[in-house]
């Protein structure tokens, strides 16, 4: 019996001579994830429709909110184009009632066919952000116009920088 348990003990011994000599190895994985860019602008939420008494000056009136939404580093521009150079036309008629637009409450901006820069954001912004667009119509600018739909198109763009 003793024979057996000394065989058995150097049979152990031998295993774990033999495992002890491999070596450890090892393996890496780099992980990299790149960050989509993101630069979309809307509008949404205002009255861009609404009636005109003759004479009777519009202040203020809420065309939307513009939401930005930007991951762009280097910034961005923001600018407003009307189609009809700032005015509402009556194509029936040929007849138009000039407009001007606030942009977050700024100054007001006599917009025209060529873009008008209205924001220059120069850093990185996160998240969506909002801002106000207002029109207003002095009361003379309607004055004998046809009772009929006036238009305008206004073109909001984000350009990256």
């Amino acid at each position: 019996m003793m024979k057996f348990n000394i065989n058995v003990i150097a049979l152990v011994s031998v295993i774990f001579t033999s495992c002890s000599g491999i070596a450890a190895t090892t393996d890496t994985v780099v992980i990299t994830a790149t960050v989509q860019p993101i630069m979309s602008i809307g509008i949404a939420d205002g009255t861009p429709s609404f009636n005109i008494t003759p004479e009777t000056a519009i202040t203020d009136q809420d065309l939307g909110t513009i939401t930005i939404n930007s991951n762009i580093a280097n910034g961005y521009d923001v600018t407003l184009t009307a189609a009809n150079s700032a005015g509402l036309r009556n194509s029936a008629h040929d007849e138009t009632i000039a407009y001007t637009v606030k942009y977050q409450g700024g100054s007001a901006i006599t917009l025209s066919a060529s873009a008008t820069n209205v924001e220059n954001v120069t850093t990185q912004t996160v998240g969506a952000e909002g801002r106000s667009l207002t029109l207003s119509i002095t009361g003379p600018e309607s004055q004998g116009r046809s009772a009929e739909a006036f238009t305008d198109t206004i073109t909001i763009a984000i350009i990256t920088k």
